[in-house]
């Protein structure tokens, strides 16, 4: 079987998920990582908005009202969650997508962007995302954008973007439309088997010139998918490609200080193995099949240090890189990275 991986939010989750640009300034009222179970966090620039921290209960959908207005395609979004400690994961990217386990399901996902709202989901038995924070912005212009892509599921699609250089020096962002459900979403990022159906997709094998893009066949809601690359600035903290074996957990030490809540966090697993899928998301966030469990993500994170856990089972992660920037002067458009339980 072959290896499998995903990182996001992403950061890890979205460990994992995806790109930066210059942007909008941001501030911060949340305090340092003891106050996130009770201040608000607020982002507020002419340019970015922030929930803060949110209570969601397990099943609950909320809508938030950012009201930035123009066109929803032109936006970033970043979604954290909040698991209390002690005992908790902290500030984490956790199941990022959706992860079903033994009938029960677990995560959080953004859907239904527009100009004024955006919707996010905690799934029904999730026990991640006590809290969420979700951030919306509009960042400066990608270096490449697919625009929408039609994509059948079962479809594999190599997108050409001709970008060049080091791609280590890019981040990638994923977004998915349901073309008649719930709208912009990143529903089932990395990838959700239930009941033998797979759904969701990710992207994988990025080089300086293609990135190829799955998605499932049994999914019905990236109708069509979007990528954008980025080439930020270099970030305030890199890993660097680090090894990962399957079931550990590798603490890194960033040591930026300051406030997590101003972080944006980015990470990517990359498959060693010769023709295997390179630099992915795949199974970002986590994904469990006949009581086997893939993927990766980011946790733990404190303003020195961030945790990235790889899955019992997982292929596609044999090196991870985490890469976090400060936002008091400048917003990066979110990677969404898929996080393993």
């Amino acid at each position: 079987m072959k290896k499998m991986i995903v990182l996001a939010a992403l950061a890890i989750a979205a460990l994992l998920v995806t790109s930066v640009a210059s942007g909008g300034w941001f501030t911060d009222a949340g305090g340092d990582p003891a106050s996130l179970a009770g201040g608000n966090g607020g982002i507020r620039a002419s340019s970015g908005w922030s929930s803060g921290w949110v209570d969601i209960a397990p099943g609950e959908t909320k809508t938030f009202n950012h009201n930035l207005g123009g066109d929803p395609d032109d936006y970033a979004v970043d979604l954290w969650f909040w698991d209390a400690p002690p005992g908790g994961y902290g500030i984490n990217h956790r199941c990022t997508g959706g992860l079903e386990a033994d009938g029960k399901f677990y995560g959080a996902h953004w859907q239904n962007l527009t100009a004024t709202t955006i919707e996010v989901f905690r799934r029904e038995d999730d026990t991640f995302a006590d809290k969420v924070r979700v951030d919306v912005w509009k960042p400066d212009p990608p270096a490449w954008d697919s625009g929408w892509v039609d994509i059948a599921p079962g479809t594999l699609e190599t997108l050409t973007h001709n970008l060049g250089g080091d791609v280590d020096d890019y981040t990638v962002g994923l977004w998915f439309k349901d073309t008649d459900g719930i709208g912009v979403n990143t529903r089932c990022y990395g990838g959700l088997e239930t009941d033998g159906q797979l759904r969701g997709a990710f992207w994988q094998n990025l080089t300086a010139t293609t990135i190829e893009v799955y998605r499932f066949q049994d999914d019905t809601w990236a109708d069509q998918v979007r990528v954008r690359i980025f080439i930020p600035d270099p970030p305030d903290y890199d890993s660097g490609w680090v090894d990962i074996s399957p079931r550990q957990t590798i603490t890194l030490t960033h040591n930026l200080g300051g406030s997590p809540n101003l972080y944006l966090v980015r990470a990517w697993g990359r498959d060693t193995e010769p023709g295997g899928i390179g630099i992915n998301h795949r199974f970002a966030g986590g994904y469990e099949m006949g009581g086997k469990f893939f993927g990766a993500n980011w946790e733990n994170l404190t303003d020195t240090t961030i945790n990235i856990f790889r899955r019992l089972h997982d292929e596609y992660a044999d090196q991870v890189r985490v890469r976090i920037w400060r936002r008091e002067f400048k917003v990066y458009l979110p990677i969404v990275m898929k996080n393993y339980p």
